[in-house]
């Protein structure tokens, strides 16, 4: 009982508000709802005249006068019905948009921490998939709930008018599909739910298929995708029929109850007439085709019913991110003249709650200087950089910016600040001015050619048939892995920030290019905040601080020649490196 109600309020308490802002085109909806359902139900009435005044009276006089009310009501009917329709479907679209609009709206500014561990998949099928079902259910489901409940409603309050007896004998339909429909109707939800979790994880699979195709392709393993597509998607397919058939079920057993019922009235009517005279012949057809009248809508109701037992499953999966919390917004705003003093107080950080990553992180980057993070694979140091974007937050400690506690900072303020070179460059499958533009859209054409002659890109973009408007793909798979760091770091010089922070900004360019574009980042941060994540150990030895990290702790730190001097890890990874460089030289 108590899922039962919750899928109910899950429909409605969170759908209506969404549904509020269209209320005057849903008055219109019902408006024309009401007319056509009065229309249905006059026609219908006009078939007793037809047979009890006309057939059998032989009135031709009123046989005409009947046809042309006949027309006159069938027409209203029809423009009143395209109208509520029209109506409706306006609504539905619009709510469905709204809803996709929040979803998508509200996925971006999830934490990090939830987002790593959801699949892109499960986020593309709860944002497209389950928002189209939900879409049905409000452009069309809406419609015929609507429809039947006037036209129930409707017809019970004219068969009490018309012969209250024959009222009588239609009426406890209704209680009997209602028992139909609390037997069967959690049925239908749970395979609902089953349904949809198959669909996000064949999506998820297909997703990771397109993505990582290369490697699909290198390792020979296509047979291996497409047998577990294959092995999804067989699973997809015998849920979506069991879904089928607990739905089917619910609309057979509503059609178990209208068919012996419809027996059952003209029996009694049929003896009523026999032995009293009473109804006429046309009142017991008029009242026959009230009967389909207001079976064909309960039927209608079974089968919405059974597609919000589907529906409930789509909305639970929206509102499972829907009520997810957001990433903490501060309320205070980091000046635009921020110096960029940076200081990591006592920190510790777990991605899953358990084992540290950082551990008592206490490092000070002074405003202006340029600090190095170095270290072994896994040591932490792009944690570090990533607590201080807050794109996760620390589990104990803080970290301050010219003394305010970043947490306090409101993102906004927070990120305008900070311009970064990510580890794996991500860019969009849009053309190369728009990519650079998501750095600062108010960008002028000379100021993205200098960011881009900065980061040694200009002249290979120029090269290109249609310059900066060329389109590079999904991440960007057009170009090479060198263009893609440099058009990253294009973009972070066109942002043009007071913090920058770099993660492994130039591992995929060749010596000069990369002493070339070290020269060009130094002189354009000169004064500003810089703190890069470096594996070549060669690119950083100028920097003001050289910080050592191993198991998430701090264990040195120092300039280049202060720490050879200590001998300690950050000499031993120096010369590794260093005799690695003299080996590949001599090959």
């Amino acid at each position: 009982m108590g899922k039962k109600k919750g899928n109910s309020e899950i429909i409605w308490n969170r759908i209506i508000p969404f549904l509020k802002p269209y209320w005057h085109l849903e008055l219109f909806a019902f408006i024309f709802t009401v007319i056509s359902t009065i229309a249905t139900v006059l026609s219908m009435w006009l078939i007793k005249y037809l047979m009890d005044d006309v057939l059998i009276a032989k009135n031709v006089k009123l046989l005409f006068s009947l046809c042309l009310s006949f027309a006159a009501i069938s027409i209203t009917g029809t423009v009143a019905g395209f109208a509520r329709q029209y109506f409706f479907s306006k609504v539905g679209q619009n709510v469905v948009a709204d809803i996709r609009f929040k979803l998508i709206n509200h996925v971006v500014k999830l934490p990090q921490s939830f987002l790593i561990n959801v699949k892109t998949g499960d986020i593309i099928s709860r944002c497209m998939n389950d928002v189209a079902n939900l879409q049905n259910i409000i452009s069309s489901s809406l419609i015929d709930l609507i429809t039947s409940v006037v036209t129930i409603v409707g017809v019970v309050a004219w068969l009490f008018i018309v012969d209250w007896r024959l009222a009588c004998i239609l009426l406890p339909v209704v209680p009997l599909f209602l028992i139909v429909l609390k037997a069967l109707g959690p049925k239908v939800g749970n395979v609902s739910v089953k349904t949809q979790q198959k669909m996000s994880e064949t999506t998820s699979l297909l997703q990771q298929a397109v993505s990582g195709i290369e490697i699909i392709k290198n390792f020979l393993v296509e047979h291996i995708f497409s047998r577990k597509f294959h092995n999804k998607a067989r699973e997809l397919a015998d849920i979506s029929v069991k879904q089928s058939i607990a739905m089917n079920a619910m609309n057979m057993m509503g059609w178990f109850v209208i068919y012996p019922y419809e027996i059952v009235f003209f029996v009694i009517s049929g003896y009523w007439y026999i032995t009293q005279g009473k109804p006429t012949i046309g009142t017991m057809f008029a009242f026959s085709n009230y009967l389909s009248l207001l079976l064909n809508p309960a039927a209608t109701l079974m089968g919405i019913f059974s597609q919000f037992s589907q529906a409930s499953a789509s909305i639970k999966r929206i509102f499972e991110y829907l009520d997810h919390e957001p990433e903490r917004d501060g309320q205070r705003e980091l000046p635009d003249s921020v110096q960029g003093y940076v200081r990591y107080e006592g920190v510790y950080f777990s991605y899953d709650g358990q084992k540290d990553v950082l551990k008592d992180i206490n490092l000070v980057v002074e405003a202006g200087h340029m600090v190095a993070l170095v270290g072994p694979t896994g040591s932490g140091k792009t944690t570090l950089t990533r607590l201080l974007m807050r794109l996760y937050a620390p589990d104990r400690g803080r970290i301050t910016i010219d003394g305010i506690d970043i947490a306090e900072l409101t993102l906004k303020s927070l990120r305008k600040s900070i311009g970064w070179v990510p580890q794996e460059t991500y860019l969009f499958d849009a053309s190369i001015r728009e990519n650079l533009l998501y750095a600062r859209p108010d960008a002028t054409e000379q100021e993205i050619e200098e960011a881009c002659k900065k980061a040694q890109i200009h002249n290979f973009i120029m090269s290109l048939p249609d310059g900066y408007d060329t389109v590079i793909g999904e991440r960007g798979i057009k170009l090479s892995g060198g263009e893609r760091q440099r058009l990253s770091i294009a973009r972070a010089i066109l942002k043009d920030p007071n913090i920058l922070v770099m993660d492994e900004p130039t591992s995929e360019l060749d010596a000069l290019t990369e002493a070339a574009l070290w020269e060009a980042i130094n002189k354009h941060f000169k004064g500003r905040t810089v703190l890069v994540v470096a594996h070549r150990l060669s690119t950083v030895r100028s920097a003001d601080k050289i910080v050592v990290m191993e198991k998430g702790c701090i264990v040195e730190e120092g300039r280049h020649e202060e720490l050879l001097e200590r001998n300690g890890l950050y000499a031993k990874l120096y010369h590794k490196q260093f005799e690695k460089d003299e080996q590949i030289a001599v090959m």
